[in-house]
């Protein structure tokens, strides 16, 4: 798809002059599009996962066990899933 300014007008959200590759914190959320259960839903107060729900959580299992938070590269600390009422 060629770019259009017009479709296209999305501004970054990265604070100017800041080197992302520096060691910091950072927070990955996932949204569903007008707060759709994409993910999964909620039964008796327990979040039951669907499909997409089951491989969102295999990634980050497969995250967290990687190569990577062996040799301590990265780290992740919470994996929260958030449901609006």
């Amino acid at each position: 798809m060629k770019y259009d300014p017009v479709k296209h007008h999305r501004r970054s959200v990265r604070l100017k002059g800041y080197d992302y590759a520096q060691a910091g914190a950072y927070f990955v959320t996932i949204l569903a599009r007008h707060g759709e259960c994409v993910f999964g839903k909620v039964t008796t107060g327990q979040m039951r996962l669907n499909a997409v729900g089951q491989a969102a959580a295999a990634v980050w299992q497969a995250l967290i066990t990687s190569e990577a938070m062996t040799r301590k590269v990265i780290r992740a600390n919470k994996f929260l899933r958030m449901v609006s009422s």
